[in-house]
């Protein structure tokens, strides 16, 4: 690069003459060095200047280090000062701490002597007002106990919290006691309990004196209760609240009494009279009811109880007491079939008319309660299924069995007055067995019940399958008929049942209940399986299965009937099939009528029609008749037509036995019964067609059965047009080849 610079210098300062170079060549020099000086001198100046720069830059970092030095010296002196103080106030913080510790502790038990002194004082009140026989200050202390009690409620202290609850304890068993005591003189006064229906309720309106006492020893029972947390007394649910002290006082001598004599070896404790002690309970309720609603439901009202109705308080006192007695008896019941099904008949009988006759909620406890136990419900579904049984083969075996029940009543169509006397009794037996066991609670209990009334349909469907196995006896068969109406008439009151309320609910909890116990199954693959299969049973009902087999059932027993019928109507019609239809002579100037032959036919029709309009319901006859029209449809139109040729004139007789006679015996029960003889009907148009429409139509029809490959577009069309073609003349059901076949029975058509 400087041997390129130096030529280009040279090329810039001198020419190509050498000349010219010599010449110039010195003052060139000369001018550089002047240059090269000039240079040097301001390089000099430059340097001596640095160097003073340097020194005194040198110097002020210098003096930065020192106070660098003095800066870190000071911050040191400050962080040992800052952490002296730090130290200084954890130390005082603690110390403050502790103080508030001491201040809070004593803060503390000055609350806790204050509650303590608080409480002491209310009793020494309570102990005063006592002294005093001052009940209204004594129950105001006790109310404020309750107050402390709720307030203490949430508190850390469980000395102080078990302090107050054993005063409160305490309190409540002396004050009830004394409450207690005041409170039967009262209802010794009274009079109370009423013993005796035909001693009416003593009138106190005129013993002020007697009422007041009365009002205000109810009104201190009902602030004399203890908290709920409080409270051990037995229940019979722990869903429902005890009975208010003031009704359990009421409830009390009724329920000595009732110990006194059904308890024991008392005459009167008999395990085969149920019936005493549950007429003995109606009794006092009826005795009693009047009274609870004048005198003692204005007294709850007056102390804020609107909501507490004293009837029915009492009534669950007494239920109470009822459930303990059946509880206690359960064990000789079990070993006694008879006093088992007696006790359990007089408690369904008692629960009706309590909820019937004095409006007792059905969600409060109640006797049958008593019953929800397993030993008991497998007592009582085993006599159940054993009874039904027994009643399902007496009511069977009777002689009027199927026979209408109401026979007496004039018979119509619209009335189902046609089911026999067993169905009628057997679904009779059915809804008492539901009525019984609809009382329980348990959703299980209720299905096990339901369950065994399937059985004994299931058994039922056994023994109606025997009866009818051989068909009906007869031609005309009434009791045939009226089993095909029992059969029928318990179809549909299974379907009713299936829509009721009571079990759509009960089968949904069921298939809930089996889908929670399915969801705790360890196997995936089955739990999937049983998932798929509860939701299909979620769409359907518990009766589904009983009525499809009671349907199978009925579809066998109905196409028994149809047969016999159809196997009388065969034999009138053989003379008919085998007439003459190809000789048969044209009758001119004159009306066509009924074949001679075609007689015994229609009359045998007609007589099971109107015999069986009769004696079946209407929706079973409604089947009968139209399964019998198909059925002699399919026979002479296979037995009389296919089998036969016919002229003009056979055609037109044939024509007119079946429009006009045949059709007419069924236009009494539908508009068009041409629907249900639709070969025949179509079989009649073709036969009686004329000679010109006919060539056309064996034309199109011939052409139709030559194009055998139907992927052929010609022959689609083809077979498209025949199809048309018999449309035109009311042909639909018939195939081309069929017209064409039955085309070719006119003797007297040209042929192709």
């Amino acid at each position: 690069m400087e041997e390129i610079s130096t030529l280009q210098f040279l090329d810039q300062c001198f020419s190509d003459h050498l000349q010219l170079f010599s010449d110039n060549i010195d003052a060139v020099l000369k001018e550089k060095k002047l240059e090269c000086y000039d240079l040097t001198q301001k390089n000099n100046a430059i340097a001596d200047g640095s160097y003073q720069n340097v020194v005194d830059a040198m110097k002020a970092c210098n003096n930065i280090i020192q106070d660098a030095h003095d800066a870190c010296d000071e911050f040191q002196h400050l962080t040992q000062t800052w952490q002296q103080l730090q130290s200084d106030q954890q130390h005082h913080l603690l110390e403050i701490d502790t103080l508030m510790a001491k201040e809070q502790h004593a803060r503390l038990q000055a609350c806790y002597l204050t509650w303590i002194n608080h409480i002491e004082q209310i009793s020494k009140r309570i102990v005063k007002g006592l002294q005093m026989a001052s009940l209204p200050d004594v129950i105001d202390a006790f109310t404020s106990l309750l107050e402390i009690f709720q307030q203490l409620q949430s508190t850390s202290c469980q000395h102080l919290y078990c302090y107050i609850k054993q005063t409160i304890s305490y309190w409540y068993k002396v004050l009830r006691k004394i409450l207690q005591r005041e409170f039967d003189q009262v209802l010794t006064k009274i009079q109370w309990p009423f013993l005796s229906s035909q001693i009416t309720s003593p009138s106190i309106d005129d013993q002020v004196d007697c009422k007041q006492e009365l009002e205000t020893l109810f009104s201190y029972l009902l602030k004399l209760q203890l908290p709920e947390s409080m409270n051990d007394a037995p229940s019979i649910s722990l869903q429902h609240k005890p009975l208010l002290p003031p009704i359990d006082l009421l409830v009390r001598p009724l329920k000595k009494r009732f110990r006194f004599h059904f308890y024991g070896k008392k005459q009167t404790n008999n395990i085969e009279k149920p019936e005493w002690y549950f007429t003995q309970i109606l009794n006092w309720i009826r005795d009693h009811s009047q009274y609870l609603q004048y005198t003692i439901q204005p007294i709850l009202n007056k102390n804020n109880y609107q909501d507490v109705d004293a009837r029915i308080e009492f009534i669950r006192g007494l239920v109470n007491v009822l459930v303990e007695k059946v509880t206690s008896d359960i064990l000789l019941l079990l070993s006694d079939d008879y006093c088992f099904s007696h006790t359990v008949d007089e408690l369904l009988l008692f629960e009706n008319e309590l909820h019937n006759k004095y409006y007792y909620p059905s969600e409060l406890p109640s006797c049958i309660s008593a019953l929800e136990d397993d030993s008991v419900i497998d007592k009582w579904i085993s006599l159940e299924q054993k009874n039904g049984k027994e009643k399902v083969n007496e009511i069977l075996s009777s002689d009027t069995a199927w026979k209408p029940k109401y026979k007496e009543i004039t018979q119509d169509n619209e009335l189902s007055l046609k089911c026999p006397e067993a169905t009628e009794n057997i679904l009779t037996m059915l809804i008492l067995m539901k009525e019984r066991y609809s009382k329980l609670s348990s959703t299980t209990y209720m299905m096990r019940f339901v369950k065994m009334q399937l059985g004994l349909l299931d058994e039922l469907y056994i023994k109606l399958n025997d009866l009818t196995r051989d068909g009906p006896t007869h031609f005309l068969d009434q009791h045939y008929s009226y089993v095909l109406n029992g059969v029928n008439h318990l179809i549909e009151v299974l379907h009713k049942w299936s829509d009721q309320w009571f079990f759509l609910d009960l089968y949904a909890k069921e298939v809930n209940l089996r889908k929670r116990e399915e969801t705790t199954s360890d196997n995936d693959v089955n739990n999937l399986k049983g998932q798929e299969e509860s939701n299909n049973e979620a769409n359907g009902t518990v009766f589904d299965g009983i009525i499809g087999l009671y349907n199978l059932l009925l579809d066998e027993v109905l196409n028994k009937l149809v047969h016999v019928v159809l196997r009388v109507v065969k034999k009138n019609a053989k003379q008919y099939c085998k007439q003459k239809w190809l000789s048969m002579q044209p009758i001119r100037g004159a009306v066509l009528q009924l074949s001679p032959s075609a007689c015994d036919l229609l009359v045998s029709l007609r007589e099971s029609l109107q015999y069986y309009q009769k004696y079946l319901d209407s929706s079973i006859f409604s089947k009968f008749w139209q399964r019998l029209a198909r059925e002699t449809n399919e026979f002479l139109y296979q037995e009389l037509v296919l089998n036969n040729r016919f002229n003009e004139s056979g055609a037109k007789q044939l024509e007119y036995d079946i429009s006009k006679n045949l059709f007419i015996l069924f236009r009494e029960y539908t508009h068009r019964p041409d629907n249900f003889f639709k070969e025949l009907k179509e079989a009649c148009t073709l036969l009686n067609l004329n000679s010109g429409s006919i060539m056309l139509l064996q034309e199109i029809l011939q052409a139709a059965s030559l194009s055998v490959d139907d992927n052929d577009i010609t022959a689609r069309k083809s077979k498209a047009s025949a199809v048309a073609a018999l449309g035109e003349i009311g042909v639909h059901r018939m195939e081309p080849t069929t017209a064409a076949e039955l085309i070719q029975l006119r003797v007297d058509w040209p042929k192709l």
